[in-house]
């Protein structure tokens, strides 16, 4: 079994990533429209 982590710091788009791995070795799911944001910071948090 092979496991592959994609890191999901700022900027990063760990998800929309991983759909498409999955695409590229054909592996079957359910399409997910998947919204992205460019934040860099969390502002006044």
């Amino acid at each position: 079994m092979v496991r592959i982590y994609f890191n999901n710091h700022a900027r990063s788009k760990a998800a929309a990533n991983a759909f498409q791995l999955m695409d590229l070795l054909e592996i079957p799911h359910e399409p997910k429209r998947i919204r992205l944001q460019d934040q860099f910071t969390l502002g006044c948090f």
